[in-house]
This record gives structure tokens, sequence and C-alpha cells, in this order.
């Protein structure tokens, strides 16, 4: 998967706190692979390079919007097909998928996702991106 956005894309970086930036490192993410990309199709979203990776057809997201801050943990983590994805306990987006997707935890795990909230530094533009056709 490409890290450039494609022509017809917008990108959304993760927010990620200073504190968190060297722990990062250690999953494969710095700025240039911890993106949202929205396209006309899909919401392809790459968290490090051993992080968490999702394709999303944006005719399976139900809804989108921000989401309380997100305490207790940083990272990648969930269950139950509920995830989290941050690196940051602010700028939290939620979308709910209908019907779930197909994501990667560490580049070799599968994952089925119903409920993805992630931390962005622009969370009111990724909402505005998805509801642009």
């Amino acid at each position: 998967m490409s890290t450039e956005p494609a022509t017809d894309s917008h990108r959304f970086a993760f927010r990620i706190d200073s504190w968190m930036r060297p722990f990062m490192l250690v999953m494969g993410g710095v700025s240039s692979n911890c993106y949202v990309d929205v396209t006309n199709q899909f919401v392809v979203v790459n968290f490090g390079v051993l992080g968490f990776r999702a394709r999303i057809n944006r005719e399976h997201i139900a809804s989108s919007m921000q989401a309380p801050n997100a305490y207790g943990g940083w990272g990648v983590h969930g269950f139950w097909g509920t995830w989290l994805v941050n690196g940051s306990s602010r700028g939290i987006v939620q979308l709910i998928l209908e019907p779930k997707c197909r994501a990667w935890l560490l580049g070799i795990v599968p994952l089925h996702v119903r409920t993805l909230s992630m931390s962005l530094q622009d969370p009111e533009g990724f909402i505005a991106a998805l509801h642009s056709s």
C-alpha cells in the first residue's frame, strides 16, 4: 500500500502526543505512515508499519462522529469488533461500520471491525470529508 495519497483523496494525520512518539517507533510509526486517506470510494487507515491497517468501503460507514476523549490506553487495542487506534486521548473520531470490515493488526493478524475510533489531528475536517461527495 502506497504512503502517498491518491490524487482524489484527502489525507488526515493521526494525533500522536510527543511522549507517545518513541513507542510508535516500535510499530514503525512515523508521521509519514500514520494517516487516514479519504477517497471517493474508500477510507484507508494506516497506523505504522506494524500497527493497524484497514481499507473501508465508504458505503459501509453507517455513522461517523466526534467521540469523547479516550483515556486508559494508547496504541492499538480492542476486541469483539470494537477497536481504538490512537496516539492521543484527544481528537477522537468514531466510525460505525455496517457490515463489519476486515483490518490487520501487526501486519498479519486479521481482524473484523464494527466500531473504529481514531485520534486525528483534524477530526472535524475528517468528518466533513466523509460527508462530501
